[in-house]
């Protein structure tokens, strides 16, 4: 502790100062008590109403609702998990700001993260983390209610940190934060976004294969896949049940085996 230089994190509180003074500052009907209108919130709302009220009057979690296409399982709409402590890590990297500055504030927060990582000055990096997240399709997307997919992308640049520090030599590191925020932005429960995580990321790794092949350090570029691979499980692990039980119902949806059959020439004929 006596090497500790409290200055070297100055820039960083200053930042995080910046981020919120500027959510508040574009999110400003929030301090006089005003909230967003989300249209897709608004819908939300009317689709759970029958699974909220069955929660408050029996105190568990239905598994069905009839509110919704005829009947169809409510856990794709509306369901707890408070055995999952990482709504409260959630809570605590979004400061407990009120929604939707909350998201805002954590887009910031994760991109600047990623930027420090790179090696970027602390100045440009704040300025940069702040266009990430003032960008059109973000504000835009917090506008409209998709929350959701606003929550899973404010997590794709730490996760993308993580799996540099990984590389960079720092496996314990690497591997813990990204078992943290790989949980973080399942627990958001946008399965879209994290595919197209998983797109970037496989990318990156292409290009580190690459350089470990010609450089010729595969044992080490193997030891980081070795420890990322145990950081994806552990971040998996807390959101099994969510992401099990979507896999299960996509079988019965559009998205599942197709009911057409197309038949054999020998049967067309007949």
């Amino acid at each position: 502790m006596n090497n500790f230089n409290f200055k070297s994190i100055i820039p960083h509180l200053i930042a995080v100062v910046a981020f919120v003074a500027i959510t508040f500052g574009y999110l400003n009907p929030l301090l006089k008590g005003k909230e967003l209108k989300q249209s897709d919130i608004s819908q939300f709302q009317g689709m759970s109403k029958e699974i909220n009220d069955f929660r408050e009057k029996n105190n568990s979690e239905p598994l069905w609702t009839n509110s919704m296409f005829g009947g169809m399982p409510a856990y794709q709409i509306s369901v707890l998990y408070p055995s999952n402590l990482l709504k409260h890590i959630d809570k605590l990297l979004s400061l407990y700001l009120p929604r939707p500055a909350d998201y805002l504030f954590l887009c910031m927060l994760g991109f600047y993260f990623l930027l420090c990582v790179l090696k970027v000055d602390s100045m440009t990096a704040a300025v940069g983390a702040i266009a990430y997240a003032l960008c059109s399709y973000y504000v835009i997307s917090l506008e409209v209610g998709h929350t959701s997919k606003a929550h899973a992308i404010a997590y794709m640049a730490p996760i993308l940190a993580s799996f540099i520090l990984t590389f960079r030599g720092k496996f314990f590191l690497g591997a813990a934060l990204t078992a943290l925020f790989l949980g973080l932005q399942l627990y958001s429960n946008h399965l879209q976004i994290t595919y197209y995580t998983i797109m970037m990321l496989g990318v990156y790794v292409l290009f580190e294969m690459y350089g470990a092949i010609k450089e010729k350090r595969v044992a080490l570029f193997a030891k980081a896949i070795g420890f990322l691979f145990v950081g994806a499980v552990l971040g998996f692990l807390p959101n099994t049940t969510n992401i099990w039980l979507t896999y299960d119902y996509g079988k019965y949806t559009t998205r599942g085996k197709s009911e057409l059959t197309i038949p054999s020439p020998d049967q067309g004929s007949r």
